[in-house]
């Protein structure tokens, strides 16, 4: 999607306009300006699916959704970075499986309409660009202009296309699979125009893509309506989003007025996933909530959503009846809405910052390089990177002011002698002024030096546009009280895997029991009014909106006497508080006391517990209910989060909207879940009592900023 456009036109670049009759008689064809399908007009009413959103157990769930809402196709892109990780090596099976997912909607007779790119946007880190497109040690890397006729770039683009469209052409309705159309590009448009159409590289893909899958196959772009290629297509809206996404520190966004007109939608944005742990910057709450009729969990009955009470109470039943009526078409039954449980707190008592589990996560003493350079040019696409210097301790006190050449990309936390003493921002300042503790380490340091460590997080790549967002510190020059910086020591923490992280246990108090949807609600009422406040899905809303929309006045007064009386609903089962009585104990802490964070630590910290449930609330599969995991009501800043390895991506609640986290109860197990966050803000400190919750609600809406909410880290 756009950032800035809403409704994009689809326009086809071919000139033929059927797909060769190969398979029994199998067509799909545009016959005076209308979509014919074996020789019947159809109307194609697709819903958007991003199976590299969506976990590969959860896929024919959600197809089984969009086609009870109505549709009849579904539409998905292709990441170019989700598939080929590094130069010549790809990945097709597990998460990436486009084929498994591409035959389930086959299963279910819904036609698929392909989009692979290679450029997608799709609010996806860098448009689905691979990250490695900006590294010198590949050919072109960082020098060759994305997406253009550029020889470099077109070759990395050859590669890719030429392993992954082989793989759809047995797909192709033709071919007697569902694939009834292929987009190539996206809203190309956009720079297209602008900076001279390179007409070379949009006839070069369609050359390719006829190459690789058939001479005849429909091809179409998507861009502004008045940015369109010339073509001839049937009148086609290839986007229109229910909602609107929210960005990190933003408000929730709304579409209010489409429930007034008599129209059919061709295309609605569906898919709420978010499963990628790195963003995109300005980077999206981790949900990618589009206000969609289906959310990232499979829910479809979520509160305030719907249109007024004359008509459906949400989305997918409004959207469900209105095609419905258009189309007359008798609709499979509504599927039951997901389950979901409160498992109730979790207390992290195994603690230890960064800095002392550095050895276990990184092998060697770092990579040297002079000057600080972007983690691509060290072999890294994601995560964190670590630059480490020495400085004489002189040069440290509380007005020493380190300047990082340009703006840090994304975030930074500076450390001296694993003191935390400074923090960087992209949207922010190029320089800081280092705090009072600089001058407490050089005191204890005198005449000595001084390990000076920037730590840097890549929060995720811009996906709109054909810039390079290049990675760590980009400038090449640091400096400290305007020395410049040298001899440094690098170390690339992708945080791939915690398995040889060794916390020791800060406090020996147990964790507390599990506990049921009820008692944590209990536990949120004695917080008092401020944080129940901010723990509803919603904020409350005035008595004046039962005049524009009465449904979500209505839930605006439930969820206002709830805050009153910290009753809140439980729609799920209790979870036993022993959490499974055949449980094992939990792994014990593993590292020494002395890597234990003290007190006065305040460098990035990992914080790891477990916590267990109720097995017997397993489906069929032995797959548990999906939970939340709230961020929002403790003393967390900014971090990430990991659930038995699986890494759910940032939580920010320090700047908002979004305070829990989807869990999908694929991710979990009936005894010793484990539970590692690694906090990168400043706010928790050491605390034997951290802890966090699960509950059964979702909050991805808006707080007014808090004051101290100004700095990010």
């Amino acid at each position: 999607m756009a950032h800035c456009f809403r409704f994009v036109l689809g326009v086809l670049l071919l000139t033929a306009t059927s797909t060769a009759d190969t398979e029994a008689g199998r067509k799909f064809e545009i016959q005076n300006d209308r979509f014919v399908k074996n020789g019947e007009p159809i109307q194609i009413i697709s819903g958007g699916i991003h199976y590299f959103r969506t976990l590969p157990y959860y896929w024919e769930n959600r197809i089984l959704k969009i086609k009870a809402m109505g549709m009849n196709a579904l539409e998905t892109y292709v990441p170019w970075n989700y598939h080929e990780l590094s130069p010549g090596s790809f990945k097709w099976d597990g998460q990436q499986d486009l084929e498994a997912f591409i035959r389930l909607a086959a299963k279910h007779d819904m036609l698929v309409i392909l989009r692979p790119g290679p450029y997608i946007c799709a609010e996806y880190n860098f448009g689905g660009l691979p990250a490695w497109l900006g590294s010198s040690v590949v050919s072109g890397g960082g020098t060759m202009k994305l997406r253009s006729s550029d020889p470099l770039y077109l070759a990395h683009v050859d590669r890719y296309w030429n392993e992954l469209l082989p793989r759809m052409t047995p797909l192709l309705y033709s071919n007697g699979g569902p694939i009834v159309m292929v987009q190539v590009e996206n809203e190309f448009g956009f720079i297209g125009i602008e900076e001279g159409q390179d007409d070379t590289y949009i006839r070069h893909l369609v050359k390719l893509a006829k190459n690789a899958l058939r001479d005849d196959v429909l091809l179409f772009t998507t861009d502004p309506w008045n940015k369109a290629w010339a073509g001839s297509l049937p009148t086609n809206n290839e986007v229109y989003t229910p909602g609107w996404f929210m960005r990190m520190g933003g408000q929730e966004n709304r579409l209010k007025d489409a429930w007034g007109h008599d129209i059919t939608i061709p295309t609605v944005e569906y898919n709420d996933g978010k499963l990628e742990p790195y963003l995109h910057w300005q980077p999206i709450i981790q949900s990618y909530d589009y206000d969609a009729p289906i959310s990232e969990a499979g829910d479809y009955g979520q509160p305030g959503i719907g249109p007024p009470p004359t008509g459906p109470p949400n989305k997918f039943l409004a959207i469900r009846d209105m095609i419905q009526k258009h189309t007359g078409v008798e609709l499979p039954a509504v599927p039951p809405r997901p389950q979901f449980v409160a498992y109730g707190q979790v207390a992290l008592t195994q603690q230890g910052t960064l800095l002392s589990q550095l050895g276990n996560l990184v092998t060697g003493p770092g990579i040297y390089s002079a000057v600080p350079k972007p983690m691509e040019e060290y072999g890294q696409w994601d995560g964190l990177i670590l630059y480490r210097t020495s400085v004489a301790a002189s040069e440290l006190n509380g007005t020493s002011v380190l300047f990082a050449g340009s703006k840090v990309r994304d975030s930074a936390v500076i450390l001296a002698d694993g003191a935390y003493v400074g923090s960087l921002e992209r949207d922010g300042k190029l320089a800081v002024v280092l705090n009072s503790a600089a001058g407490k380490v050089a005191r204890a340091n005198e005449g000595n030096n001084v390990t000076l460590d920037i730590l840097v997080m890549q929060i995720g790549r811009s996906n709109f546009g054909r810039q390079y967002d290049l990675k760590g510190l980009v400038s090449g020059l640091v400096t400290i009280n305007k020395k410049p910086l040298k001899g440094w020591r690098v170390f690339n923490l992708p945080l791939e895997s915690l398995d040889a992280l060794k916390l020791p246990v800060v406090s020996a108090a147990a964790a507390p029991a599990n506990t049921s949807a009820a008692a944590s609600a209990a536990v949120r009422a004695a917080a008092g009014p401020a944080a129940r406040a901010r723990a509803q899905p919603q904020p409350a809303r005035p008595v004046s909106l039962a005049a524009v929309d009465p449904v979500r006045a209505h839930i605006a007064e439930e969820l206002e006497e709830a805050a009153r009386t910290g009753a809140f609903p439980a729609i799920a089962a209790v979870v036993a508080s022993d959490g499974g009585e055949s449980c094992p104990a939990a792994p014990a802490g593993n590292g020494s006391a002395a890597a234990a964070p003290s007190p006065a630590a305040d460098g990035p910290t990992f914080y790891r517990g477990y916590f267990s449930v109720n097995g017997s609330l397993a489906n069929a599969d032995g797959v548990l209910p999906d939970t939340y995991l709230d961020i929002g009501n403790f003393d967390w800043a900014k971090g990430l989060t990991f659930i038995n390895g699986f890494n759910l991506g940032y939580y920010w609640p320090q700047i908002g909207p979004q305070y829990t986290m989807y869990v999908p109860g694929v991710l979990l197990k009936a005894c010793n879940n484990e539970l590692t966050l690694l906090e990168l803000g400043t706010t928790m400190k050491a605390n034997a009592a951290a802890k966090v919750a699960f509950t059964d609600k979702p909050d991805l809406y808006y707080r007014p900023k808090p004051a101290s909410a100004s700095t990010l880290a």
